[in-house]
């Protein structure tokens, strides 16, 4: 009797902490979605300097059907960068557009009846020209810029790697997080950058 009591006070328990386990399982998994939701919203309303970040696994990452998701994946193998070192990545998009005219008041530069409007550029670059009689030039220059921001775990050497590749595998290695800027936009050169990891 006291053995089956036991036994039965013993299941309980045991049933007690798997349920508690996979409450906190799922409490975590809807957090973690109601941060994606979030993540989600902000891509979508009008204020385009604020976002969230979207919580993935690489694996969900890795089977995304998202036009980002994808282009990141292509930025990651264009890299060559595995998979199990990238720690985040991220993509920022942003559009110049530029306009001006130049009017010369008092004198002709057209022949009459010379109205010219005409789109130089490609993907990255568009300039259109527009020249009306008597004196008028409009140009409006577009351009966009498409960034891929990986960080990624890359094993170092502490001291200058030797030069005979045999030393090398003796000397002792430290991780470092390494961040990869991938500027699409042939015609944008990146400038400096630096990214700070606050420790706690």
């Amino acid at each position: 009797m006291k053995i089956g009591v036991g036994v039965i006070l013993l299941v309980l328990v045991l049933s007690c902490i798997y349920y508690i386990h996979e409450t906190s399982k799922y409490k975590e998994l809807y957090l973690k979605e109601l941060t994606n939701v979030k993540a989600y919203q902000a891509e979508n309303n009008d204020l385009k300097n604020q976002s969230f970040v979207h919580l993935m696994t690489i694996d969900q990452l890795q089977v995304s059907k998202d036009s980002t998701d994808i282009a990141l994946k292509e930025a990651l193998e264009k890299l060559k960068i595995k998979p199990k070192n990238v720690v985040s990545a991220g993509s920022v998009t942003s559009n110049i557009e530029k306009r001006d005219s130049i009017i010369f008041k008092y004198d002709t530069i057209f022949r009459s009846k010379v109205n010219l409007d005409t789109i130089i550029g490609d993907k990255w670059y568009k300039a259109q020209l527009r020249l009306h009689y008597p004196a008028r030039i409009d140009l409006a220059v577009s351009m966009q810029s498409v960034k891929h921001i990986i960080v990624h775990n890359k094993k170092e050497t502490v001291n200058p790697p030797k030069k005979f590749w045999l030393w090398r595998l003796f000397q002792r290695k430290h991780t470092v997080q390494e961040v990869i800027i991938k500027e699409e936009n042939p015609y944008i050169i990146n400038g400096g950058q630096r990214f700070i990891n606050i420790v706690k």
